[in-house]
């Protein structure tokens, strides 16, 4: 999964939105009616890895979310037990 930590999270979305596209309409892109079996492959394995990523960056955030409001509300307790 490293080559995706460089990615943004919308971008992240944005290639697993494109890769959805050419597995639903690979006419589109300018392939046959139906796309080589490796390619889909290829392609059902990298949104796989992506859709990962994307859960992994939301876990993330909802951590460093529970970090902050403990953050607060520690800095708030403090401030309360001075007073």
């Amino acid at each position: 999964m490293e080559p995706v930590e460089f990615l943004l999270p919308q971008q992240i979305k944005e290639v697993y939105d494109q890769l959805g596209l050419v597995l639903k309409e690979p006419r589109a892109f300018g392939l046959v009616q139906q796309a080589p079996h490796q390619l889909t492959d290829a392609l059902r394995s990298m949104r796989q890895k992506l859709r990962e990523a994307m859960r992994e960056l939301r876990h993330g955030q909802n951590e460093a979310d529970r970090e902050e409001e403990l953050s607060e509300d520690f800095d708030h307790g403090a401030k309360l037990s001075k007073v």
